[in-house]
């Protein structure tokens, strides 16, 4: 297998990523350090918005810099817990990087709803359990009320699936129809549960830099790969539906 490398990706304007969902542990920091890590080392500008209360983001890339791979947490890393001043500097960012990158903090704050006023591409992970999914249609109506306030433009939406297993295989296949049934884009690769993902924040550094040929690395850098030519995916064919997605994400 090879890794993917973002290395060439990027195309066209800057785009504002926001990682989201109401309900915390689904993963959303660990996919918002990841993707920035990874466009940083694939020598695109970033700056990562740490919008969360717990400033789990910012502690992360604070201890890693630290560390053996502080390199590929070199970029950009603002806090802002007050949801105009998180807006103007993600607005303000967009214009200065090739990406950036929003961690939001959890729950109906103001901070989720700001962002889904401000946002390109909402990534949406999610575990396959009910309430994690339940707390994914309330994140999705947020995006409704935003997409009304912004006068039916997108914020564009992807749901990632994150810690499905083996040993309840039926539970993953339900959270799959359940996700394609919610009418929005679902990210076809997926990321398994795994004590190596969870150990990376732990250990200071990016799940691929504890193993580059895993099957973890290999899980979360298709994620990052998936959301990120979704992100530059024209306004036209997000307009078309997520069929028209699924293909530009793919070709």
């Amino acid at each position: 297998m090879t890794i993917v490398d973002l290395n060439g990706l990027r195309e066209g304007e800057p785009v504002i990523y926001a990682f989201m969902n109401q309900k915390g542990g689904v993963g959303k920091t660990t996919l918002a350090v990841s993707f920035a890590a990874r466009a940083h080392e694939s020598n695109s500008s970033v700056c990562l918005i740490d919008a969360d209360g717990q400033a789990s983001s910012s502690k992360w890339v604070e201890r890693a810099r630290e560390g053996s791979f502080s390199k590929s947490f070199s970029f950009t890393l603002e806090r802002h817990t007050q949801p105009d001043d998180m807006a103007d500097a993600a607005v303000r960012a967009r214009e200065e990087y090739d990406y950036v990158v929003c961690d939001s903090a959890g729950g109906t704050s103001d901070i989720p709803r700001t962002l889904c006023l401000v946002a390109d591409v909402v990534v949406l992970p999610t575990g396959p359990h009910r309430l994690e999914l339940e707390s994914t249609v309330q994140t999705l109506r947020l995006l409704k009320q935003a997409q009304r306030a912004r006068q039916g433009s997108l914020p564009a939406v992807i749901i990632v699936l994150n810690g499905r297993g083996d040993e309840r295989e039926h539970l993953t296949r339900d959270a799959q129809e359940f996700i394609r049934s919610l009418g929005v884009q679902n990210c076809s690769a997926s990321i398994r549960s795994r004590n190596v993902i969870a150990d990376s924040a732990g250990q200071d550094c990016a799940v691929w830099h504890l193993g580059e040929d895993s099957k973890a690395a290999h899980e979360i850098i298709n994620v990052i790969e998936e959301i990120d030519r979704y992100g530059k995916a024209t306004e036209e064919e997000l307009q078309r539906g997520p069929a028209t997605r699924t293909a530009a994400v793919s070709g």
